[in-house]
């Protein structure tokens, strides 16, 4: 399979949690994992796309369709972040923990989202600039 090819099934992957943590019982948009209504952490795009954790973590779970190049990642970085960068991010309390986002304030912003009817965005939300991205992926090993 051609690294386009892995990169649209991992897009449509995406876009299906989305989806569902929008339409119905949420999840996860990093580890897939199920979230209770009023629970989750809240991160916009550039918190996560610009870790090097998320990234390191995309390594280890998307290696196994052979993303696990910097070209493929920064690729898919590109079209997660024109595909999805406006929406927030709704994080279980695993992947707060491995994307050092699990404080008071991520916490207080799911809530709001959840009180909001899933509308709410944190401040600054919205698609990264994608050097940071690149950044990241390059400093994942670091």
């Amino acid at each position: 399979m051609k690294v386009q090819q892995k990169i649209s099934l991992l897009l449509v992957a995406f876009l299906l949690v989305c989806t569902i943590s929008y339409a119905g019982p949420a999840i996860c948009d990093v580890t897939n994992a199920a979230i209770a209504e009023g629970d989750g952490y809240l991160a916009s795009t550039t918190e996560v796309l610009g870790s090097k954790y998320y990234w390191k973590y995309f390594e280890e779970t998307a290696g196994v369709m052979g993303m696990d190049d910097e070209d493929s990642m920064k690729q898919y970085a590109v079209q997660i972040n024109q595909m999805g960068g406006k929406t927030p991010w709704l994080l279980s309390n695993e992947a707060a923990q491995m994307l050092l986002l699990n404080d008071t304030t991520h916490r207080d912003w799911a809530i709001e989202w959840w009180r909001s009817n899933k509308r709410f965005a944190p401040p600054g939300n919205g698609p990264i600039q994608i050097e940071k991205a690149y950044q990241a992926i390059h400093n994942r090993n670091r």
